[in-house]
């Protein structure tokens, strides 16, 4: 009985295939989460297990590794190591999203799901709750500065610009920031009244919901 259990918490060597394996054999439950064929849910348990048995060199090659193989993992650690680096990565990734509308050359095509996308990076870094508002709020108003440039958009598009308006609310009303935002909100309500299919509408609806003041009323 001791020899079998002593024999199952053992690991080999640290190897690209040897973690996979261990989880598998430990974890077998399918992911619901992850689509790929024949992945496992893996219990942290098992990892604290395994990097346990390593000493602090060992240790550091394994960090070095997934830090130097991943654009995230790296962030994650630059981030550790420097706390200012965060501020660079936002900065950074407000930059990348008045890109999506108005890039440097060229005509803008705005894609929701690419600043949907460069906000999720921020927020696993992870970020603060002031910041990401303020990458979801700068996304609201270049939308609306689109259109007053270029007309009115489609329903899809004033949809996908309300959700973030929506997420960008949900975060100040949770944190009791609504005064912080306060002209830039009433500034977005002024300049869309004059939008069809509903959009000023929709902003409307979701001030009167989440914001504490209402000047425009």
């Amino acid at each position: 009985m001791n020899t079998q259990t002593e024999r199952q918490m053992s690991f080999p060597e640290h190897t690209d295939q040897s973690l996979p394996r261990i989880f598998f054999k430990r974890c077998p439950q399918i992911s619901r989460r992850n689509c790929i064929p024949g992945a496992v849910v893996i219990d942290l348990k098992y990892v604290k297990t395994y990097l346990s048995g390593k000493n602090k060199k060992e240790l550091t090659a394994i960090i070095l590794k997934y830090y130097n193989q991943c654009p995230r993992n790296k962030a994650l650690l630059d981030v550790l190591v420097d706390p200012l680096y965060e501020s660079k990565i936002f900065e950074n990734a407000k930059r990348n999203i008045i890109h999506v509308f108005y890039p440097e050359k060229g005509i803008g095509k705005v894609r929701f799901r690419k600043i949907r996308s460069i906000i999720g990076e921020y927020i696993s870094i992870p970020g603060n709750d002031l910041r990401t508002a303020e990458l979801y709020l700068t996304a609201v108003e270049q939308s609306v500065r689109f259109v007053t440039d270029n007309g009115n958009m489609n329903v899809s598009y004033y949809n996908s610009t309300v959700n973030l308006y929506r997420k960008f609310l949900i975060i100040i009303s949770a944190n009791g920031l609504q005064k912080e935002f306060q002209i830039r909100c009433e500034k977005i309500y002024n300049d869309i009244k004059i939008s069809d299919l509903g959009f000023f509408d929709k902003i409307t609806l979701m001030n009167n919901m989440y914001l504490k003041y209402r000047a425009w009323m």
